[in-house]
């Protein structure tokens, strides 16, 4: 018995072309949709029409449908690893944001115009002092060169201007 010759890619575009539904239906059947399927379908045409390397194809028929059939399953393998790495868009919804509510933000700025009423009350000194050390990271021992005091003293101011500040904002109560 002699074997069939090999077909050229027309022949194959051919088969598909006169094979479309039931290719769809197969793919179909595979992905678990129509739409899909005909993605699928079209998906192989393309591959068809943008290479030469079908010389040695001897069933049309047969060769096109494991085509349908390989591309299909690739595809439901991709989607499932897909869902497995990202979320739906609508999880996005559920996730919280960094930036506070609107009610923390307002009191968040009460809480600081009360701190910067009781860094008004304090002596200059010991205001500089406070904000040398907190804000702007200075230790002691740099504070008190700045300021020609002793380290001791300075100390102590900081930790006044602290108790100070740390109590004018234990009296403000959020909502009063």
């Amino acid at each position: 018995m002699q074997e069939p010759m090999p077909v050229q890619k027309q022949e194959l575009v051919r088969t598909l072309i006169t094979s479309r539904r039931a290719l769809i239906d197969t793919a179909s059947r595979i992905v678990g949709c129509r739409r899909g399927g005909e993605d699928i379908v079209h998906d192989i045409w393309v591959r068809l029409e943008e290479s030469d390397q079908f010389d040695g194809v001897r069933q049309p028929g047969g060769y096109i449908a494991r085509m349908v059939r390989n591309h299909a399953i690739d595809r439901c393998r991709r989607l499932n690893l897909e869902a497995c790495y990202c979320a739906p868009e609508e999880a996005a919804f559920d996730v919280a944001s960094d930036e506070p509510s609107p009610e923390q933000a307002n009191m968040n700025c009460q809480a600081m115009a009360m701190l910067e009423d009781a860094l008004d009350a304090l002596p200059e000194r010991s205001r500089t002092a406070f904000c040398l050390y907190y804000v702007y990271g200075y230790t002691q021992r740099e504070i008190s060169d700045r300021l020609g005091v002793s380290s001791t003293l300075v100390n102590c101011m900081v930790r006044d201007a602290t108790a100070h500040c740390r109590a004018r904002l234990e009296s403000y109560r959020p909502g009063q």
